[in-house]
């Protein structure tokens, strides 16, 4: 899984059901976990346990250089004025999205919307 220093998207189950992004840094100084909670914001924490690590499925991600650059400004807008978690704006799919690729997207916040559209027109219809 993490088998070379870098950055990777990972996801894990939250209780609730729902999925859980983040960014794992594996550096040669230790492993890093960054996300975004909610009533947080942006947060950094040293990964100590193996068992942590375990709880989250990684991809590697592919533009190392870019979401390297990406990671460094959003914790830099975290340090001056904050990153608000944001259910619809700014959750943790959409912070670990744009890292891993430039792009502020949720494919759950997609695919729940489209489920809502549907109910609403069958419901009309």
């Amino acid at each position: 899984m993490l088998n070379r220093y870098g950055l990777y998207l990972c996801c894990r189950a939250s209780p609730a059901g729902v999925k859980h992004f983040g960014i794992i840094d594996v550096a040669p100084d230790g492993v890093w976990l960054y996300d975004c909670r909610k009533g947080i914001g942006l947060c950094e924490e040293r990964v100590e346990s193996a068992e942590v690590l375990a709880r989250w499925s990684a991809e590697w991600i592919a533009d190392q250089l870019g979401a390297r650059g990406r990671l460094a400004e959003c914790a830099r807008v975290a340090a001056e004025t904050g990153i608000p978690y944001d259910l619809l704006v700014n959750n943790c799919e959409q912070l670990a999205r744009f890292v891993a690729t430039g792009q502020h997207t949720s494919v759950q916040l997609r695919n729940a919307f489209t489920l809502a559209v549907l109910a609403a027109i069958a419901a009309c219809g």
